[in-house]
């Protein structure tokens, strides 16, 4: 495999403040998740939790590491792309159970944004509101292109809105399927995972402004000073 010098940096913004050790980032170095010699990947995740304030940093964390876990545990029997569907499906498993004895009111959804880089290549499991944006040069892709969490700022989403599985919430459902991408990475590029408030606060072009070309750090900067009072996670990686 390709040894990876991945530079990365993030940011987590919640009610206009930055949080230092946030639970709904992380970024697992493979090997770390595996040990030596496995060609697994790293895997960096994001999780957007909706509800009520208390309780939904531990449940952010819950669902990270229930993905974590799942990925690692599937060493050598799947695809990557399958592994993280799968890990994807039993974190949405675990989250339902929780909803489902609440009244509809206590009940939480989330999102997820989930990404296995192997040497050059990026796998991409979307699930609910959330994106990845992979700029080159001026290029910008975006994974999902179009979602109904990137135009519907505050109201409910009805059900035939959601246009693809991955496009429905985490615990809403007892059966889940993420949205998957892949992609191949070129040297330079920028990578960056985000939570759905990425795609109100800048339009494409505003997109490459920001991330083109530039060290991860700046790129956080950049965003931090954009972002003021909207709640923002995002990962960047180059």
């Amino acid at each position: 495999g390709v040894k990876l010098d991945i530079a990365s940096a993030q940011l987590c913004i919640v009610d206009g403040a930055w949080q230092e050790a946030p639970d709904n980032l992380a970024c697992f170095d493979q090997a770390a998740l595996f040990g030596e010699g496995v060609e697994r990947g790293n895997l960096y995740l994001v999780a957007d939790v909706w509800g009520e304030a208390e309780g939904r940093d531990s449940l952010a964390r819950e669902l990270i590491e229930t993905v974590r876990r799942e990925y690692v545990a599937s060493r050598g029997t799947r695809s990557v792309a399958l592994a993280l569907a799968e890990a994807i499906r039993i974190a949405n498993n675990f989250f339902f159970n929780l909803n489902a004895p609440l009244p509809p009111e206590a009940r939480r959804i989330a999102g997820l944004t989930a990404v296995v880089w192997r040497d050059d290549e990026l796998f991409i499991a979307q699930a609910g509101p959330g994106l990845v944006c992979l700029v080159r040069g001026r290029q910008l892709q975006r994974f999902p292109m179009t979602s109904p969490w990137f135009i519907a700022e505050e109201r409910t989403m009805y059900d035939d809105e959601f246009t693809t599985p991955g496009a429905i919430p985490l615990g809403k459902r007892r059966n889940y399927t993420p949205d998957l991408f892949h992609t191949t990475v070129q040297p330079a590029d920028v990578i960056v995972l985000a939570t759905r408030t990425l795609a109100h606060l800048l339009s494409n072009e505003e997109l490459i402004d920001t991330l083109a070309n530039r060290h991860p750090d700046e790129i956080i900067t950049g965003l931090d000073e954009l972002a003021s009072a909207a709640d923002l996670s995002v990962i960047v990686l180059r």
